[in-house]
């Protein structure tokens, strides 16, 4: 991986520290290597002058100065490079010089060296020489005692060579400070590299947890500040786990609760937009999964979006204000101060039907912050929600209204024969018997058929309560069927015979026996017949067929009577629903076939409760085929059944 920041802060905060301390070293052993090779030199050029001094200090006169000359020269050509040697009389004459001509050297008795020599014993200087032209670093030291000196020996080295060999320690020095600040680079480079490792392993873990990983190894080893940081890292982690999962456990069972829910849940902010949807909401307000699963974060769920009902958005959307004003009879008493929820009765229209729910809206206060102070919900400053629970009341509207519906059409149905007879009753009550005789029979025979009408329907409301009542599952078993086929064919073969109607049933092997409670299936069964002759015309069909269908079977019932239009279709089985008039003496006698109206009903809930299912299908004058279907039963079971029931 690319060296970074961090990695290129590491390494130039070592070079610069490691720069620094080399050059600081390296430039005081320097200053201190220049003072110390400059005193080296003068202690050098002493003793060469006092060896002078003591081969010259007899000899250090006139009569010797040629002597003095030629020891001087031999100086010169043993050391072309080495010092130069001057002697000097005392009165400032030049005796010899190594490296000029003495008698055309000017006196130099006014030298500052020579005069500290004679003075103190021994001079230093360093200037320019006009006699070589270039500056020399001078030392002399005095022949003889103070009081009567003889003279003065000199001793001088160029100063471009004394810096010449201080400039190359200076090399030698700069070159092993170079070395060592090299060698230095490259342990800092190496341990930068070490540390940037170490760094990068756990700003990787750091990554991983951050993207939810909790399974990546955090290095621990050693005792130092990034092995401390590193086991904080992993316990931090640890508790992190402990409590996502305890969070995500929460969560979960929350999702699992309110998604069993079959009441709709639906919790908004006080910005409109919706926090929680759940899954029976979903259905009941025709929300898309997709939109129901989506997180709580910032979402484009808003309440006028996912809620299609305006009454509803109105709910949530309640404010203080209309709380305290409300604009119907549920949201009356409701004031603000009021934590009573609203409630309404809700009639919606999804893409999958029609639904009344009771809608019951409350305020909930909703966290606005995290644990660690930051906005959950930016820009929501209030804690100010709603939620709402729908529940799904269709099935008891439906109820509600078919037990009003029923109580009304009883009550219409029981009217009309109870009138009849009662106006019989006064009627033969006002009779002279004696002169109307003849008149008698008839208002008896009506009151006898209104009383029959009236013992039909009782039997059919018993029949009916009883098949309801039943509640769960019938106690059933296996039946062959085509006893109970030739029985019910007996029983209708009078009426079959009067409208000279012609009767097939067609019974495959496959389809003999059948799943059912005895007395439910032949009420059933009955039922089907007696409204297939009593709606089918003189000389018409009607025909019984069975089929096998999967583990279950299908027993139909079709006539050619009058048919059913299919705006009554859905509504045949209702109780006291009847089809128009035409249908019941088009093809009867008048009044006398119309039935209670409660048949089809019993078919409906007799197959029920076998675990059946009854379908319709009419045409206007071609027939009606009604379709029952219950499970089949194999042969082995019946003979298991009977093996059991003669133990």
């Amino acid at each position: 991986m690319k060296p970074g920041l961090f990695f290129w802060k590491a390494f130039a905060g070592c070079a610069a520290m490691l720069g620094g301390i080399v050059l600081l070293c390296v430039g005081w052993t320097a200053s201190r290597l220049d003072e110390t090779q400059i005193q080296q030199l003068v202690r050098d050029l002493e003793s060469q002058a006092i060896l002078i001094r003591g081969a010259v200090e007899g000899r250090f006169d006139a009569p010797h100065v040629p002597e003095l000359r030629v020891m001087l020269s031999k100086i010169r050509e043993d050391d072309p490079e080495g010092p130069r040697v001057t002697l000097i009389e005392a009165d400032g004459d030049v005796l010899a010089d190594s490296h000029a001509d003495a008698a055309n050297m000017e006196p130099h008795g006014s030298r500052p060296e020579v005069v500290q020599a004679l003075r103190e014993g021994r001079g230093r200087s360093t200037r320019f020489s006009k006699t070589v032209n270039r500056s020399m670093g001078y030392v002399a030291l005095r022949i003889g005692p103070a009081e009567a000196p003889a003279g003065v020996v000199r001793v001088a080295l160029p100063v471009q060579t004394m810096e010449d060999r201080i400039e190359t320690l200076h090399g030698l020095l700069w070159t092993l400070g170079f070395s060592v600040l090299g060698s230095s680079l490259l342990i800092a480079l190496g341990l930068a590299a070490w540390w940037r490792r170490r760094l990068h392993r756990i700003t990787q873990v750091a990554r991983n947890l951050a993207r939810g990983d909790w399974v990546s190894s955090i290095p621990s080893e050693g005792k130092d500040e990034l092995a401390l940081l590193s086991r904080s890292l992993e316990k931090m982690r640890d508790r992190l786990v402990a409590q996502i999962s305890s969070i995500d456990g929460e969560r979960k069972t929350l999702g699992l609760l309110l998604d069993r829910l079959s009441d709709g849940v639906v919790v908004a902010r006080s910005d409109g937009r919706i926090v929680l949807v759940n899954t029976a909401a979903g259905r009941l307000l025709g929300i898309p999964e997709t939109r129901v699963n989506e997180g709580t974060g910032e979402s484009d769920r808003t309440i006028e979006s996912c809620i299609p009902n305006h009454q509803l958005q109105q709910m949530l959307l309640v404010t203080p204000d209309s709380r305290e004003a409300p604009d119907s009879e549920n949201q009356r008493g409701h004031s603000h101060d009021d934590d009573r929820p609203l409630e309404e009765q809700v009639e919606l229209q999804t893409a999958h039907g029609s639904f009344s729910i009771l809608a019951r809206v409350s305020r909930v206060a909703l966290p606005t912050t995290h644990d660690d102070g930051g906005a959950l919900y930016p820009g929501v400053s209030r804690e100010d929600g709603r939620l709402m629970v729908m529940s799904d009341i269709t099935e008891l509207s439906r109820a509600i209204r078919s037990r009003t519906d029923f109580v009304a059409n009883a009550s219409h149905e029981l009217r009309t024969p109870v009138a009849a007879i009662k106006g019989a009753v006064e009627t033969l009550l006002s009779m002279d018997l004696a002169d109307d005789a003849e008149q008698a029979p008839r208002f008896l025979t009506m009151i006898q058929r209104h009383v029959h009408r009236i013992e039909s329907m009782l039997k059919d409301l018993l029949e009916l309560s009883r098949v309801e009542s039943m509640g769960g599952p019938s106690e059933s078993g296996c039946l062959l069927l085509q006893p109970i086929l030739d029985e019910m064919h007996s029983r209708f073969a009078p009426l079959l015979d009067q409208k000279r109607i012609q009767w097939t049933a067609d019974l495959p092997p496959d389809c003999s026996f059948v799943w059912a409670n005895a007395y439910l299936l032949q009420l059933a069964l009955d039922n089907l017949v007696d409204n297939a002759i009593k709606f089918t015309k003189v000389g018409g069909k009607i025909a019984v067929s069975c089929r096998r269908n999967g583990d279950s079977v299908t027993i139909e019932v079709a006539d050619s009577g009058c048919g059913i239009s299919l705006a009554d279709q859905p509504r045949v089985f209702e109780r006291f629903f009847q089809v128009e008039p035409s249908r019941s003496t088009a093809f009867g006698k008048v009044q006398e076939s119309r039935g209670t109206g409660l048949g089809l009903s019993i078919v409906k809930h007799a197959l029920a409760a076998m675990g059946g299912s009854v379908n319709l299908v009419s045409e206007v004058g071609i027939g009606s085929r009604f379709t029952i279907s219950v499970p089949a039963c194999s042969p082995n079971r019946v003979l298991h059944d009977s093996l059991n029931s003669n133990r």
